[in-house]
């Protein structure tokens, strides 16, 4: 089975990240308050914020080590990502977007399904400035399940949605997850998603992990102020 792994070291002006986890075909999911450091693993993780220390492994591949000088550019990693701000490329349309990389026919039907299965597929000629925050992050979304990536890093893929559409793509996303069968690291701040994907969980706050386990460990014992209030507030979604 491949695994992620990782030791995450990173230093900015306003944290100071330390991060060890592991993450298999069950995933991860992790939880924390703003600033906590959950963007800055993901971007690590995928190449773009570059640590000062640790490793990061997927299977038998080394993709950063610091102490050995490995550091495998971000394009060769096959990590898919989706940030917070969708990074879709402007001057295509939804369907180019998420077909970007794929080849021939089939790909364009495997972009045109998924876009289909999150409930866009009218939008699929649509230029991406065109779209809205919304439909941005589902086309987004569609676009790193699209290459079947390694690992999937998704940071916060359904904060921009409605209630209503929010629980449609999240029923979705769940299914596509247990589907794809490697490993992800999902970032939220809805209790409805860590309940729905009941993968482990791992809490950072001030770029350090204060719990990790499993959801009904935590909720049963949580170990800091925020885990207990992120598990008793009401989210209607």
């Amino acid at each position: 089975m491949t695994m992620l792994e990782a030791t995450v070291a990173v230093r900015t002006a306003g944290l100071d990240l330390g991060v060890e986890l592991s993450a298999d075909r069950r995933g991860l999911v992790v939880v924390g308050p703003n600033g906590a450091g959950k963007t800055t693993l993901l971007r690590a993780l995928v190449g773009v914020e570059p640590p000062v220390g640790g490793h990061i492994r997927v299977g038998d591949e080394t993709l950063f080590d610091a102490r050995r000088g490995i550091d495998v550019p971000v394009e060769e990693r096959r990590l898919g990502y989706v940030p917070q701000n969708y990074a879709l490329f402007p001057h295509l349309t939804a369907l180019e977007n998420v077909a970007f990389g794929l080849r021939g026919p089939a790909g364009r039907a495997r972009a045109q399904a998924l876009l289909a299965s999150l409930g866009v597929a009218d939008l699929a000629h649509r230029p991406a400035p065109r779209l809205s925050g919304g439909e941005k992050q589902r086309v987004a979304l569609a676009r790193a399940l699209a290459v079947e990536p390694r690992v999937l890093l998704l940071d916060e893929p359904l904060a921009a949605l409605d209630v209503e559409t929010r629980a449609e793509v999240r029923a979705f996303l769940v299914a596509e997850l247990r589907a794809i069968d490697r490993p992800f690291i999902l970032v939220t701040h809805d209790a409805n998603d860590v309940r729905a994907l009941r993968a482990p969980i791992l809490v950072l706050e001030a770029g350090h992990v204060t719990q990790r386990g499993e959801l009904a460990a935590i909720e049963r014992e949580p170990a800091t102020p925020f885990i207990t209030k992120f598990f008793r507030r009401e989210v209607p979604s």
